[in-house]
């Protein structure tokens, strides 16, 4: 049935020159739910989509794991994986493959922002709902135009612009130059993270002597040499992430210069660099994932968790926080080595399980996650 929906929606998109996903505020699907019963009562389980930009990318599949987790091993639903293998014409694709093996959800990785309301309406006219995390839209007249779709769960992604900030700040108490080594133009999480820096960063005092972009952590090393050639008396490198910082590391070795790196989103291989010294700080904890996913399971079960003004909420508040060398063991224990949250924090953030639980819940939980909560909730 919900395949001849979606033919049905694709004629209809292409007729207007769209393709087409959304939110429905009772909560119903048409996809393969079933009934099972727990200790708590009986309840639906689900079959949710996911899209992972590229896998084989640590960040990446770590963030798959954590919704695969989620979804399987504490909730019970079916769990569906397409790779967009780094290609925007495949994530439309993708996502109509999905919704044709009868998927009830979709987490939406929105990597491709000028795909977003083509997605959204194709998810609209084949009543699939689809909450979207981590690249989550920027253009606030997009989000604009998804709080009206009925099928739109909701966004949760991180404050890039603090995330910059906070980098800024904590290099600003010990350096006076910077470099920075970033992703490719137009990223949008690096373009807002780089510009926060910089402004952060020279309005304190500091100068950024150069910033250079790498398509992928593959030219990583290449772009910062070419970078060190230029700046060798930096005194610190900005590294976008932690396959970025590798690559710096490499750079700093071969042309013999010791420059401090500070890193956002850390990866694990971050990790052992924090423990030897070779990456200063980083920034971790995002938890966009799970909390998409908590939000797509509240929506299907009946009870959307809707904002204040009584549409889907937009969270782009979360600030990854800092982790230093002394805390890697605890962060690869409690971060990567298990799943972030406990199950009861889970529990307490799935009406299922909580009927007491409500958008402000869902904000407290995320103002208030910082290393030591990461490292309380598994002790």
């Amino acid at each position: 049935m919900k395949k001849a929906s979606l033919i049905l929606a694709v004629l209809m998109i292409i007729s207007v020159g769209l393709f087409g996903c959304a939110n429905e505020t009772t909560g119903s699907t048409t996809g393969t739910s079933a009934t099972t019963t727990s200790s708590s009562g009986e309840f639906s389980t689900f079959s949710i989509g996911y899209n992972n930009l590229g896998q084989g990318v640590p960040a990446l599949d770590n963030i798959e794991e954590q919704a695969r987790y989620l979804n399987e091993d504490i909730v019970g639903n079916n769990f569906v994986v397409v790779n967009d293998e780094f290609t925007a014409d495949k994530l439309i694709k993708d996502v109509q493959s999905l919704i044709s093996s009868d998927v009830d959800g979709i987490m939406l990785f929105a990597w491709v922002p000028t795909a977003i309301l083509n997605i959204a309406d194709l998810c609209e006219q084949t009543k699939v709902p689809f909450v979207i995390f981590d690249q989550i839209p920027q253009d606030m007249e997009v989000v604009s135009q998804l709080e009206d779709n009925p099928y739109y769960v909701g966004s949760v992604g991180i404050n890039n612009a603090g995330v910059g900030t906070a980098m800024a700040e904590y290099a600003l108490e010990k350096y006076k130059s910077a470099v920075i080594l970033g992703g490719a133009v137009g990223d949008p999480i690096h373009d807002t993270r780089i510009d926060a820096f910089v402004e952060t960063f020279e309005a304190g005092g500091g100068e950024v002597l150069g910033v250079t972009r790498a398509q992928d952590p593959s030219e990583a090393a290449i772009k910062a040499e070419d970078l060190l050639s230029a700046h060798p008396d930096a005194e610190c490198i900005f590294t976008l992430t932690g396959d970025f910082a590798t690559g710096a590391i490499t750079a700093l070795s071969n042309k013999g210069l010791d420059i401090p790196i500070l890193s956002s989103d850390l990866v694990a291989d971050t990790l052992n660099d924090l423990k030897d010294g070779k990456v200063e700080i980083a920034q971790g904890g995002n938890i966009a994932t799970p909390i998409g996913s908590i939000l797509l399971q509240n929506f299907l079960d009946g009870h959307p968790l809707m904002a204040e003004n009584g549409k889907a909420p937009y969270f782009n508040a979360q600030t990854l926080f800092f982790v230093n060398g002394e805390q890697a063991d605890a962060y690869q224990m409690y971060y990567y080595d298990s799943f972030p949250l406990s199950e009861d924090q889970v529990s307490g953030l799935l009406y299922r399980y909580n009927s007491d639980v409500t958008i402000d819940s869902v904000k407290d939980f995320l103002d208030n996650f910082t290393m030591d909560a990461l490292i309380a909730a598994h002790e």
